[in-house]
């Protein structure tokens, strides 16, 4: 029988898979949404392929087990023909920094490359690289829960940190940290940041290098200063943070893997401009900064951008679409938050999780949050206006780029003068 595809979900991945079928003439049918009862002929297809952010637990899914069909991801197409050095990066949070670092040092170093998977292009899209280039995918738990029949292999494989998120849909912990370990099983060599405790449980079951906050028989990070065991390898060049230069020790190892000359790491390291929506500075009005940090879709994603702002007073906009029970984990890192305001569908759940520990106010939505910031504010004190929600977008965008690009918008829209003046 010819191969014949049910692809679930018509998103960039899923049109890039019914694109790639019907360039090769292969049948194949999209549906769209998934949660919509159809009726479906389960003996007209040989495989389902459904695009990362369907989960295993749909039934459409589990239809398509119990009728014996093969359940791929994107991960099934991918292709390395000339044998090209292969770069996983997963984690919770901080693998399209790391991954764009990655890219911007090979670019500085003119090794042919590309950049694919969660970030960038498709993995079914990759342009065949030679065997001395790279190829760099950013990889979601999503897309490692369903891998090929064949492994790919991977030449390095990073893991950066596993927290809390997507719970919809991996339903535990355990099973988000299994898609995760997926790709070290793939990986000749791996790196593990071992800053939480399922990834030091996980580094337990690899001889690779691991990079911690704590002196350690790997690398090791003491403020800008990358160890190995005992001895200074180098000083990184990174002002915006820990988490930045946590990050930029990644790719530094990674640089060394692949004999880059150091001076070419650090001039990278230097020039590397940040994604955006994360910890992005949108302006300044009077002394007050006002920084758009859409991407903290989750409570850990949060804790840097407190640590970084620490010492001036916080007014943080939190909220959209809940991942959490609590704001427990966040509170320690809030002694400097004036007021918290909601916005979106978390917002009770917020105000009941602050309690009377941290001022709330209802807003709804950014709009409101921002005009009620304004008011709020002295122009003439050192302050920081924090957009760093804790929450996935879908209940007022379509992702956190366009929440990230509003609240810009709204931002740059208000008069750029104090209430006294």
């Amino acid at each position: 029988m010819n191969q014949s595809f049910l692809i679930l979900g018509r998103g960039i991945v899923g049109q890039t898979i019914a694109d790639w079928c019907a360039h090769n003439d292969i049948k194949y049918t999209v549906i769209d949404d998934t949660k919509s009862p159809v009726l479906i002929n389960w003996i007209e297809y040989t495989h389902v392929v459904k695009s990362p952010g369907v989960s295993l637990h749909d039934p459409l899914v589990q239809q398509a087990y119990v009728n014996n069909l093969k359940v791929w991801g994107d991960l099934a197409f991918f292709d390395n023909p000339n044998k090209a050095i292969v770069i996983g990066v997963t984690g919770t949070n901080g693998k399209s920094t790391v991954s764009a670092m990655i890219d911007h040092m090979l670019e500085m170093a003119r090794i042919p490359h590309f950049l694919g998977g969660n970030f960038g292009t498709p993995a079914i899209n990759l342009s065949k690289i030679p065997q001395k280039g790279c190829i760099i995918l950013e990889l979601s738990s999503y897309q490692l829960e369903t891998l090929p029949e064949t492994p790919i292999h991977f030449d390095i494989g990073i893991l950066l940190n596993i927290d809390e998120d997507h719970l919809e849909h991996h339903k535990t912990m355990e099973v988000y940290a299994a898609a995760k370990e997926e790709l070290l099983k793939m990986s000749q060599q791996t790196i593990i940041v071992t800053n939480d405790p399922w990834t030091r449980t996980i580094a337990k079951n690899y001889s690779g290098s691991t990079l911690s906050l704590e002196k350690s028989q790997s690398y090791w990070l003491k403020d800008n200063q990358l160890f190995y065991r005992d001895d200074c390898q180098v000083e990184l060049p990174i002002t915006t943070g820990q988490h930045d230069v946590m990050n930029a020790a990644v790719t530094w190892i990674v640089g060394c893997r692949l004999n880059i000359d150091e001076a070419i790491i650090l001039a990278s390291l230097a020039t590397y401009k940040p994604l955006p929506h994360r910890q992005t500075f949108v302006r300044s009005i009077g002394q007050v900064d006002v920084i758009n940090d859409s991407k903290a879709t989750n409570i850990h994603a949060v804790i840097p951008s407190l640590q970084r702002f620490k010492s001036r007073p916080i007014y943080l906009i939190l909220g959209g679409v809940p991942k959490f029970e609590n704001l427990d984990a966040l509170l320690p890192y809030m002694q400097d938050v004036v007021c918290v305001y909601g916005i979106g569908e978390a917002s009770g759940l917020i105000e009941k999780s602050l309690s009377t520990k941290i001022s709330f106010k209802f807003c709804q939505n950014m709009d409101k949050a921002l005009q009620t910031i304004y008011q709020d504010l002295d122009f003439d004190v050192p302050s920081v206006v924090l957009l760093a929600p804790a929450c996935s977008s879908f209940d007022q965008y379509k992702d956190y780029e366009e929440r990230g690009e509003h609240f810009t918008t709204l931002v740059n829209a208000l008069k750029d003068i104090c209430k006294t003046c």
